[in-house]
């Protein structure tokens, strides 16, 4: 069981690079050590340093707001264009959320047995999706 969290399915792979790069800045006097050097190496080409997520399988799960302040969104996805999330599956899901987000760069998603209890009525917001399967969801209210 999941209680009362602010974003139950939180898959985040925009890490911000333009602070995860490592760059020794031009007016260093001292050593550069070797782990520095290695830390500030470019990765070439460029699609190998993004992440890839694939493969992923939720099951069996149960969410819901026990404290009457919670509030909480059901899916806050975002992968990368060039690498998109692909081949999630979820299987006897049972959530409860304020509100139900979106899901942003992602292929070939499955829903089996899912219930999605949303307080505001929304439906899943699919931004730069392929293949996303939500007409076995089941929508309803807390």
């Amino acid at each position: 069981d999941i209680t009362d969290v602010p974003i139950i399915f939180n898959f985040q792979l925009n890490w911000n690079p333009e602070y995860s790069y490592c760059k020794i800045p031009e007016t260093w006097q001292g050593e550069i050590p070797a782990h520095w050097q290695t830390l500030c190496r470019q990765v070439l080409p460029p699609e190998r340093g993004i992440p890839e997520f694939k493969n992923i399988a939720i099951s069996n799960i149960r969410a819901h707001c026990i404290s009457e302040k919670c509030s909480s969104t059901l899916f806050k996805v975002e992968g990368s264009p060039q690498k998109p999330i692909k081949s999630v599956s979820f299987k006897n899901i049972v959530a409860e959320a304020s509100t139900a987000g979106f899901i942003k760069y992602a292929c070939g998603w499955s829903f089996d047995n899912a219930v999605f209890n949303i307080g505001d009525e929304t439906k899943i917001n699919l931004e730069q999706c392929c293949d996303i399967k939500l007409d076995s969801v089941r929508y309803g209210r807390p």
